[in-house]
């Protein structure tokens, strides 16, 4: 099997996780009253690349610190920023965050020039994680939802998104299994697969995070 074939089968089987905090009452009065809203994707930061900075007496997770120091998590960053579209990356969350959303409830989504409510996603980080020793490909950010007639807020919650989660074949996987070679693994990867790789993250995001803000709004 191709990798880029396994990092497709990796995301089809990821149980990706979102957390959410705060208080979502107001959403709960008004989210039946804004009719429709259309999906903005930004991205204000990242990406970032984390490793163990120090001996932790592990010798898997110190093996990892080995391969950060080899490969460098800043030289690593940097090919992810090089490979990563950010205005694909944006129309891969907004596709599905609409395709989510699609006719309901609590409302529905509207193309960008109907009126009707905005819902922005705001991508401030991603990137990999692999300080705790299993590369983790993850989104964090935060979403608002503003009412079209006045622009006042309704809906504010962080979330974050993560490919650690889940049962799946991690050994089995190129640049996201649970080894410590997953750092080299990502930077030998093709900018193409990187591109792909990200854009199927926030694809599974955008579908996590509406199911989030439906149950916000019960």
């Amino acid at each position: 099997m191709s990798r880029l074939s396994l990092i497709r089968s990796a995301f089809l089987l990821l149980g990706l996780t979102t957390t959410a905090m705060g208080c979502h009452g107001r959403f709960k009065q008004h989210a039946d009253t804004l009719g429709s809203v259309h999906a903005q994707t930004i991205v204000t930061g990242g990406p970032t690349v984390r490793v163990p900075s120090a001996s932790t007496g592990s010798s898997f997770i110190d093996a990892v610190a080995n391969v950060g120091v080899a490969v460098g998590a800043a030289t690593t960053a940097g090919k992810i920023r090089g490979a990563v579209d950010l205005t694909e990356l944006s129309g891969a969350m907004d596709a599905s965050v609409a395709d989510a959303i699609a006719d309901g409830p609590p409302f529905a989504h509207a193309a960008r020039d109907a009126s009707g409510g905005l819902m922005q996603v705001d991508i401030r980080d991603f990137g990999v994680d692999a300080s705790r020793g299993v590369p983790d490909f993850r989104f964090n950010g935060v979403v608002k939802i503003y009412r079209a007639q006045d622009g006042w807020r309704v809906y504010r919650s962080r979330f974050r998104c993560s490919s650690r989660a889940g049962t799946y074949n991690a050994g089995g996987l190129i640049g996201i299994g649970q080894s410590a070679a997953g750092l080299i693994q990502l930077a030998e990867m093709s900018d193409s697969e990187i591109r792909q790789t990200f854009d199927r993250q926030a694809q599974a995001c955008g579908q996590l995070v509406v199911g989030r803000m439906r149950r916000h709004a019960q």
